[in-house]
């Protein structure tokens, strides 16, 4: 397993996905992101290193994982934000379509480094 930083290692969230390996870890820490992370289902877990009240992702569509295996996307706070319009919706929840595990937390709680059992 190996663990991928963002932004030290890798300018943006997708860089450090399109990088990581099967079982691989993504940290990231605080900030604010954009771009909806296109997962590859190689059961790669990606979670923010403060929680969501520092760390953010603005999307433009759901978050989705082709593949065979479940991806877990982790403590943060997620806003979407269509491109057509320019305006956000706010949500405190992790939003995802299957098989993308998307982890609730409450706000400010920090997200764990270790991926979950399978």
């Amino acid at each position: 397993m190996n663990v991928l930083q963002v932004p030290i290692q890798y300018p943006t969230i997708q860089a450090a996905i399109d990088a990581a390996e099967t079982g691989d870890v993504v940290q990231v820490h605080p900030g604010t992101y954009t771009g909806t992370p296109r997962f590859h289902g190689r059961g790669i877990y990606v979670h923010a290193l403060e929680g969501g009240a520092t760390t953010r992702i603005l999307i433009d569509t759901s978050i989705d994982s082709p593949g065979p295996n479940k991806d877990w996307l982790c403590g943060f706070y997620i806003e979407y934000a269509p491109c057509s319009t320019g305006t956000a919706s706010r949500g405190s929840n992790n939003q995802a379509s299957s098989p993308v595990e998307a982890e609730n937390r409450p706000e400010g709680q920090r997200g764990s480094s270790t991926p979950p059992a399978s």
